[in-house]
């Protein structure tokens, strides 16, 4: 009963502490942004660093830690079938990892900006359309005022003629679009590039929160409280650094005030959560030895995390 206590105590201790380092930097930074329209080359200067030591932070998570422990779960798994015994199966895991964040990613653009096309080509027959009729609405009213009986039928052949060469006109122009209607304008291009950054935000959201799980269950699995407590002790140092690290990339990010706590949260309820299915899987009595799939899904977390690194925070800081 004493160690489920102090299981129960964790999970509620790591749910508070990632959320306060966390907000720590969102806060700072958007009380700064909102108080300081201009801001001054200090602030550019310290974010800058501050971001650049994030990164340094998840790649070495990524390669410090994940990596060393997917390569260690693959290998006792591995090692009972005997098959790619001298294959570097976690290194590949975490390419396909990499690889798989940045398909997804361009899947993601290209089915937005086809779907930005498409409102864009049915806006503008529309307005075409609407703008033709009314021209032939009013110069018919016009016309009809004007003209006597005798030119009515005239006026209507002049009228159909030019109605059909502009139908032609019309749709020799939607065939072969100008240079002004495909050329791309800043606000667009800044559109898209909100997107990549919101898009990246979320998939280290999912990383973080994936590793996470696996680190609370790894603490719900003890059974005794001396083992509890040192892995705790690692486990707050480790994820003080990542909540600090991740408000930091999240108040750089294009999402909202609300959005970037609300991301937050849902990483700092990750370990909680593993801690609770540790203790939901040590009251059933089920084995605690870590499965091939764990490996798996902490390889391909490794991609996701050097995918943000390099094209999310350096990537920014290099174009700055």
């Amino acid at each position: 009963m004493e160690v489920k206590i102090v299981k129960v105590l964790i999970l509620f201790g790591l749910l508070l502490i990632s959320f306060v380092l966390g907000f720590i930097p969102i806060k700072w930074i958007w009380h700064f942004k909102e108080k300081t329209k201009e801001k001054s080359k200090t602030f550019h200067l310290v974010i800058s660093i501050l971001s650049c030591f994030a990164a340094g932070v998840f790649l070495a998570t990524c390669l410090l830690h994940l990596l060393v422990e997917t390569r260690l779960i693959l290998e006792d798994q591995l090692k009972d079938v005997e098959i790619f015994s001298e294959y570097p199966v976690s290194e590949f895991i975490m390419v396909i990892g990499l690889l798989c964040m940045l398909a997804t990613e361009q899947l993601v653009m290209t089915y937005q900006e086809y779907i930005e096309n498409t409102e864009e080509t049915e806006d503008s027959h529309l307005t075409l359309i609407n703008e033709s009729s009314f021209e032939m609405t009013e110069r018919n009213e016009n016309d009809a005022n004007r003209l006597s009986s005798s030119e009515e039928q005239r006026t209507r052949m002049n009228m159909s003629e030019s109605s059909i060469e502009g139908l032609k006109q019309y749709n020799t122009t939607m065939r072969r679009p100008s240079a002004v209607q495909n050329k791309i304008s800043p606000a667009e291009m800044h559109a898209s590039q909100t997107d990549n950054s919101v898009f990246r935000s979320i998939l280290l959201i999912l990383a973080l929160s994936l590793h996470s799980v696996f680190e609370g269950l790894a603490v719900g699995l003890q059974t005794e409280t001396s083992s509890i407590l040192k892995i705790f002790t690692g486990l707050v140092i480790h994820k003080g650094v990542i909540s600090f690290s991740l408000g930091l990339a999240l108040s750089q990010s294009s999402l909202s005030y609300c959005a970037s706590l609300r991301s937050l949260l849902i990483f700092s309820a990750a370990s909680p959560i593993g801690v609770a299915i540790g203790l939901i899987v040590d009251g059933l009595g089920v084995g605690s030895s870590p499965s091939l799939a764990i490996g798996i899904l902490e390889g391909l977390a490794c991609g996701t995390f050097l995918y943000v690194t390099f094209f999310e925070i350096l990537q920014h800081e290099f174009s700055n």
